[in-house]
């Protein structure tokens, strides 16, 4: 592409959509063994990266943040229009985008999740594992550590059915052009109530807070619209529609409700208290988990073909 294509380019968007294309134009360097990286958000590179740099034999590694999915696409668009002597890739979210039939098109080099988002690979059952033997340093042998599994399992099972309704509505929304301003809910705090065995429900009240956040003064999507989402939502397939934001807020808050009552019990029988590490705690999920989890088996895949 023409230096002067480029420049009415950077002129024709705004600066949030083309900086990471220009970062790269800045770093890239010609014949040169590298690596180009291009995430959504500033925590995506956290869970991905790990892995990467095990497989990247010695390749210099280049990171940029793209800010939101469209720009991702627009960066790929833009940059494998040309042809640089490089290795490039993207990572995106599924979000709703498949419900919606709005999902981006996906290349060799484009990763996609397979859930709603990459907190939806972190915050499932199978990694509560590495969440009480690395984190918490509660053992395999410990009498309570099969109860306690099985009890967090309970909450995240019960934390989907509480969503279900939830999630149903904002797609009805979305589907209807209400515009939901998702952003105003990262977690779900004053939404859900978390009661004393785990287990999760949603109150008149809560729903009424999450909707003025999400919609302010505009009308509810209509109830047929919900219904068919509520039932086209399989609690099965929670990982492809529980909003990723939501369940990263709520697999450590499972956990450390859980195991504060598991440490008043320990500690009336003369038993060590389980702790908690302050990452975790305040749900720093991908600093203190990122790279401990067994990648996503279509994420490893997906860097055979590319690495």
């Amino acid at each position: 592409m023409r230096d002067e294509d480029y420049a009415e380019y950077l002129i024709s968007e705004a600066l949030s959509d083309v900086a990471a294309i220009h970062e790269f134009r800045i770093l890239y360097k010609e014949s040169n063994h590298e690596l180009h990286l291009f995430f959504e958000g500033d925590e995506d590179g956290l869970f991905y990266v790990p892995e990467i740099r095990r497989r990247a034999k010695g390749a210099e590694i280049h990171q940029y943040i793209c800010g939101g999915k469209k720009n991702v696409i627009a960066a790929r668009d833009f940059i494998d229009a040309d042809d640089y002597d490089c290795i490039c890739l993207y990572f995106i979210d599924r979000d709703f985008d498949d419900y919606l039939t709005t999902q981006a098109n996906i290349t060799h080099n484009t990763y996609i999740t397979d859930g709603y988002s990459v907190e939806n690979s972190l915050c499932v059952s199978e990694n509560l594992e590495v969440a009480f033997q690395d984190l918490l340093k509660l053992k395999s042998n410990d009498l309570d550590y099969a109860n306690i599994i099985e009890e967090v399992q309970k909450s995240l099972k019960s934390f989907h059915v509480a969503c279900r309704s939830l999630i149903a509505w904002i797609i009805a929304a979305k589907e209807e052009n209400l515009l939901p301003n998702l952003r105003n809910t990262t977690g779900l705090h004053k939404v859900v109530s978390i009661k004393a065995d785990g287990s999760s429900e949603i109150k008149t009240e809560g729903f009424t807070y999450f909707k003025r956040q999400v919609l302010g003064d505009k009308p509810s999507p209509n109830f047929r619209t919900v219904m068919k989402w509520y039932r086209c939502l399989d609690l099965a397939d929670h990982k492809l529609w529980m909003r990723g934001k939501y369940i990263y807020w709520f697999f450590p808050l499972a956990v450390v409700h859980l195991v504060t009552d598991l440490n008043i019990r320990r500690k009336a029988s003369g038993r060590k208290k389980v702790k908690i590490p302050p990452s975790f705690r305040s749900g720093h999920l991908f600093e203190c988990m990122g790279g401990r989890i067994v990648p996503p088996e279509s994420f490893v895949r997906f860097l055979e073909v590319n690495l």
